[in-house]
């Protein structure tokens, strides 16, 4: 599916952008991974963490909840494991 590779393909970038401390973009990818797909967890994931180390603590925190709901919801072991992750974040925020 054209939409869900393009997100992935931004969420990814996204992820790397993080690495390298490029944080605005890093969101700016994030957030049109999101766009994307609204419905897949790894979008979600790294929107949380690029926004969690530019400190906007609450906008992070809602979209690593949503990475947990959206992965209890899928069937893949990865995605599940990725719901654990962001619960690992989410008590680095507190």
């Amino acid at each position: 599916e054209v939409p869900l590779l393009a997100a992935l393909s931004h969420a990814r970038r996204a992820q790397q952008l993080v690495r390298r401390k490029r944080l605005e973009e890093a969101s700016a990818d994030g957030r049109k991974a999101v766009e994307l797909a609204p419905d897949d967890p790894r979008t979600h994931f790294w929107l949380g963490i690029a926004l969690a180390n530019l400190k906007d603590t609450e906008e992070a925190r809602r979209e690593l909840e949503t990475t947990i709901q959206l992965s209890q919801t899928n069937s893949d072991y990865a995605l599940q494991g990725l719901g654990a992750k962001a619960q690992q974040e989410l008590r680095r925020l507190q």
